[in-house]
């Protein structure tokens, strides 16, 4: 994790790019996404202008980094856990105290 306020500027980042873009589902559709579906996890530290977030769902990551002087957004698509570029949103839980 980060150390101060380093994660507030990656989601001021985040938030613009998950406007502009739609992300995929596992039946083959998109959505929009919502920043608070995502954790901050860090910065990569072999290139300070690229940052990892976590789906709080799917647990899938997306990746903003900087190209040419403009943020983007990365969906990896991959076999792997965390990079399997899907995310669908499962909703709240209700917790039931017993």
């Amino acid at each position: 994790m980060s150390s101060g306020g380093e994660h507030i500027i990656w989601f001021e980042r985040l938030i613009p790019l998950l406007k502009e873009n739609k992300l995929p589902c596992e039946n083959g559709s998109y959505r929009t996404a919502e920043p608070d579906e995502f954790m901050f996890m860090h910065v990569d530290p072999e290139n300070k202008e690229r940052a990892y977030f976590k789906h709080r769902d799917t647990r899938n990551y997306v990746i903003v980094y900087k190209c040419n002087g403009v943020y983007l957004l990365e969906v990896p698509v991959t076999d792997k856990p965390f990079f399997r570029g899907t995310f669908d949103s499962f909703g709240s839980v209700d917790v039931k105290t017993l």
